[in-house]
């Protein structure tokens, strides 16, 4: 009894479990989430902020990380304070980048944007986080990380909290591991 209610959907006609998703067009833009203080511009740049985050979305599912990162773009320059927009375009940058190099920069840019647009977002500090690793700064990633742990805490989201903590103890490690040796001689 408790496998049959355990067990994965039968597959479709088309062979998948599930229906496809809809396409991003045909969804409104009131149903898309939006973080940040509230919208200054018209709802046709909503719109069309709503379907250049979609297009970028899936370009950064494809493997097209360039084609999303100017996606995210056309979509910050229709609603720029959306913490969404910007954390998407960091992570986008993210997958881009070497270690301390322009490109991570620019992920830290964008992610700190994302934490100014709405400071009570927790996974916008995980995003600066992992941008500061990425720059080899892994006491100030591991501040980000305790902020958007303690954020997290207080919004109830606990699962996010404790994701937040574990990337807190590895960044914690990693400043404990870089610190210099200092021998003395007597």
């Amino acid at each position: 009894m408790l496998n049959a209610l355990n067990a994965p959907p039968e597959p479709a006609e088309g062979g998948a479990p599930f229906p496809p998703p809809p396409p991003p067009s045909s969804i409104p833009f009131e149903k898309h989430v939006r973080r940040g203080p509230s919208l200054k511009f018209s709802d046709e740049d909503r719109n069309e902020a709503c379907s250049s985050k979609d297009a970028g979305n899936l370009h950064l599912r494809e493997g097209n990380v360039q084609d999303a990162i100017v996606e995210y773009g056309k979509a910050i320059h229709k609603d720029p304070d959306d913490a969404i927009l910007w954390s998407n375009r960091a992570v986008a940058h993210l997958q881009l980048s070497q270690d301390n190099d322009t490109t991570a920069a620019q992920a830290a840019a964008d992610a700190l944007r994302a934490v100014t647009c709405d400071p009570n977002w927790p996974r916008g500090y995980c995003t600066l986080g992992d941008a500061l690793l990425r720059l080899g700064s892994p006491l100030e990633a591991l501040e980000a990380y305790l902020d958007g742990a303690r954020v997290a805490r207080d919004a109830g989201r606990l699962e996010d909290a404790f994701e937040l903590d574990r990337k807190g103890r590895d960044a914690r490690d990693a400043v404990l591991n870089r610190r210099p040796c200092v021998f003395f001689s007597i």
